[in-house]
């Protein structure tokens, strides 16, 4: 989403994270099975190559002295091969199973058409989606990058993203503390909170995503084999254009309940300026509807399926709601810049942070 939407609608964010949180741990967990399935079809492979009888039948029928002639090479070309490849058997009989490459940053980045296709000739071709990921690593045709080097290409680091969390945290800091001497708060801040809180939900469930990755992974293009059953339900789960969670079905339960949840927080916050004190009494009343309008009427759209086993809600067609919902936080952004105009006394006053040491 762009950063004018976030700001528009933080609450449809915020439901955007946690549905792409939950797809990219299951993306992640499917990509790793995906993996260790294919591991385990390359040795039954090799298990049942007739590598190892010619390895053990072999391999004590020919000294390293005799194989130095050249004829001797030509003649016994077949043993050698076969015997170095049923070596090669037993090593793979001992080895453990790998740790799997394939995490939630990897998920993330999938799910974000982090990997495209380019022709012979270097020129991008096509972005590869979710489904077409798990096919290729299914085939083993698609070896996984580094962490390291995902991370590498995202635009916030560990750094960036601590820096931005302390700044958000003090900010929260003031406000209990403003609280807890009882000074007001402007609207304004009131406002700044409730985005704050639903800014810390979203950088919970996108900590591992990278973001703003200008240059993706060049794949090799390959032509795709013909579907099979499997894959005929990843392309259900995983429907081509878009990855990523949305208000796209009504089974998307993820998104919806965190979308209620995100309009119950930005709502609540808001309702703490209830008995503030306003410019004008119509400015209050326009204040107290809206606030009571972001609680309450997500909620009763979001349980509205569960009394009523009718499906008369299309999820499929939310822009309608979302834009009643806009038209709502415009109306609170609005009231939240229109009240510095005649701010009490007691909101010009600082925090008193020598209180709370003791013996100061």
């Amino acid at each position: 989403m762009s950063p004018v939407m976030t700001f528009l609608a933080p609450e449809a964010t915020m439901a955007w994270a946690v549905g792409q949180c939950a797809d990219a741990r299951k993306l992640a967990k499917q990509l790793k099975d995906a993996r260790l399935a294919r591991l385990t079809e390359i040795r039954q492979q090799i298990a049942k190559s007739p590598c190892k009888q010619a390895s053990e039948d072999r391999l004590s029928s020919y000294s390293v002295p005799t194989l130095g002639s050249t004829g001797l090479l030509y003649k016994f070309g077949e043993e050698i091969i076969l015997t170095t490849a049923g070596n090669s058997w037993k090593m793979t009989e001992k080895m453990e199973p790998p740790e799997s490459p394939w995490t939630n940053t990897h998920a993330f980045f999938a799910l974000s058409r982090g990997f495209r296709y380019y022709d012979y000739d270097g020129k991008p071709w096509e972005a590869l989606s979710a489904t077409e990921v798990l096919r290729l690593v299914r085939r083993g045709k698609l070896i996984p990058p580094t962490r390291a080097e995902i991370k590498d290409r995202s635009k916030g680091d560990v750094v960036t993203k601590m820096v931005a969390i302390i700044q958000t945290l003090w900010f929260v800091m003031q406000c209990m503390a403003r609280w807890s001497q009882n000074l007001p708060m402007t609207q304004l801040e009131v406002m700044t909170l409730a985005y704050t809180a639903i800014t810390l939900v979203i950088y919970a469930f996108w900590w591992e995503k990278p973001l703003n990755v200008a240059c993706p992974i060049r794949v090799p293009y390959i032509a795709p084999l013909e579907m099979t059953p499997t894959d005929r339900i990843l392309a259900r789960i995983f429907p081509s254009g878009d990855d990523s969670t949305s208000f796209r079905a009504v089974g998307a339960l993820v998104p919806v309940v965190a979308a209620a949840v995100a309009f119950t927080i930005f709502g609540t916050i808001h309702c703490i300026a209830w008995l503030y004190s306003f410019p004008t009494s119509m400015e209050r009343t326009l204040w107290r509807v809206s606030a009571l309008a972001v609680l309450c009427i997500p909620l009763a759209v979001m349980m509205l399926p569960i009394f009523d086993r009718h499906q008369w809600i299309d999820f499929d067609n939310m822009t309608p709601f979302l834009t009643y919902m806009f038209m709502i936080s415009l109306v609170l952004f609005s009231l939240s810049f229109s009240t510095l105009r005649a701010l009490p006394v007691e909101a010009y006053r600082t925090v008193r942070w020598t209180e709370f040491l003791p013996h100061v």
